[in-house]
């Protein structure tokens, strides 16, 4: 009698342990599942958000208050996405057309030339302003208190916000300065890779998610003179840096 008093005991600890583990194991899953529905939906309302604030120009004021007071960003610290920068990377192409490297006098933040032209460097401008980081007001804060610490080729002797995001060095620096510098060659999707192209120019480009058929070679989003474009171009230039947005 005794015995099987034991054994019902064991059999019931044991149903209490896997039951115990089940609910643990189902809290972790909808935890989890909760965080990441709550992520994305900050990122869907953010960046909402940000386009309702850049298409109105009687708004620009607003987003600057909720920039400047960290309203708009402080309290949800995200990390850049890889597969959306290149998502929206990639919705570039068909709708910026034409390289113009022209000089233009930009609206701050959120300035930007006609979409259906640009550089290279507004490639990853426009799409990683879907996730909330404006390069412009970033890069401009930080030459604002560290203008020596950039590349000083233009003699200019003050920031200047209308270009200094769109220059190629000034984003490789302010890269490393942030600790986004990748030292090896595994080049994933959403990863940025910078070019020396030759006679003076630099180049800037986006990792794709696709490959080449044969190499497996990443493909790269970029504008280097047709408009935005998906091709194989990683190896054609002698890279110059290597990074990865956190």
């Amino acid at each position: 009698m005794l015995l099987n008093d034991q054994s019902r005991v064991t059999k019931n600890v044991s149903t209490l342990k896997i039951g115990l583990g089940m609910i643990m194991a189902l809290a972790d899953f909808f935890s989890k599942l909760i965080l990441k529905i709550i992520f994305l939906g900050h990122l869907w309302l953010k960046k909402r958000l940000i386009l309702q604030l850049k298409r109105s120009e009687n708004m620009k004021w607003l987003y600057a208050f909720l920039c400047s007071s960290g309203i708009l960003f402080s309290s949800f610290v995200w990390a850049v996405e890889p597969a959306q920068t290149v998502r929206d990377a990639r919705g570039q192409i068909g709708k910026t057309l034409l390289y113009d490297p022209a000089y233009t006098q930009l609206n701050y933040p959120l300035g930007d030339v006609p979409l259906y032209k640009g550089v290279c460097t507004d490639v990853l401008i426009r799409a990683l302003r879907h996730q909330g980081v404006d390069l412009q007001k970033n890069i401009h804060e930080d030459m604002q208190k560290n203008f020596k610490a950039y590349p000083q080729k233009w003699g200019l002797k003050a920031p200047d916000k209308n270009i200094d995001h769109r220059r190629v060095p000034n984003i490789a620096t302010y890269f490393k300065r942030r600790g986004y510098e990748v030292k090896d060659q595994n080049y994933i999707a959403g990863d940025v890779v910078t070019w020396d192209l030759g006679k003076g120019l630099v180049h800037i480009g986006i990792v794709s998610d696709k490959k080449t058929l044969l190499q497996k070679t990443p493909l790269i989003i970029h504008n280097i003179g047709l408009g935005t474009q998906e091709n194989d171009i990683l190896h054609q230039y002698k890279i110059t840096g290597h990074y990865r947005l956190k």
